[in-house]
């Protein structure tokens, strides 16, 4: 095992139970270069905020794909930001795709700006199998695009769509969540 944010592999965290703890934009680009080489042996991930102003952020980039991870959790108002991703408008595409439970954290997604046919074959956060989100915070600013795909449980969680975003496909069991579309209008799910 590595130490603390060692090309995503295990070690000390300080938090019992997570294998790897990311509290600094360094920490979070090792991960995502482990995460893209297909080199992190971690299972288990907890971002940790500082209060509100931090935020771990990757940018001009392609997607995320956390693979192995099946926890992933924040402290303390972690936030993940994903801006100017880059995506084939030719196929459906994603920001972050994951199997995981993902536990209180806020992400933002907002894609590279199309020339043609606005953004609507992006998606923000698309899970498979038993992908679960709770008492998160999701922001997609994607024009046409689709915020949350092919997601077995969203509980507790407040769903922003900016731009004329939709919301979910292939969604099951969405209770307690707050959908706010285009600045204006909150409805309830």
């Amino acid at each position: 095992p590595g130490a603390k944010g060692d090309k995503g592999d295990k070690g000390d965290t300080g938090f019992p139970g997570y294998d790897l703890t990311i509290r600094t934009q360094e920490e979070f680009d090792t991960l995502c270069e482990a995460l893209d080489n297909n080199t992190c042996t971690a299972k288990s991930v907890l971002f940790v905020g500082d209060g509100g102003t931090l935020e771990f952020v990757r940018t001009n980039s392609k997607r995320l794909l956390t693979r192995n991870i099946k926890d992933i959790a924040g402290i303390n108002k972690a936030k993940i930001k994903l801006e100017n991703f880059v995506y084939n408008i030719n196929g459906n595409e994603y920001a972050l795709y994951s199997q995981a439970t993902i536990r209180n954290l806020t992400f933002e997604f907002i894609p590279a700006v199309q020339a043609s046919g606005g953004n609507r074959y992006f998606k923000g956060f698309y899970g498979s199998n038993n992908a679960k989100i709770f008492n998160c915070d999701i922001i997609v600013d994607a024009d046409g695009g689709l915020a949350i795909g092919k997601v077995d449980s969203i509980v507790n969680t407040n769903i922003t769509l900016l731009k004329g975003c939709n919301g979910f496909e292939y969604c099951n069991n969405v209770v307690n969540c707050n959908v706010i579309t285009n600045n204006t209008g909150t409805s309830s799910t």
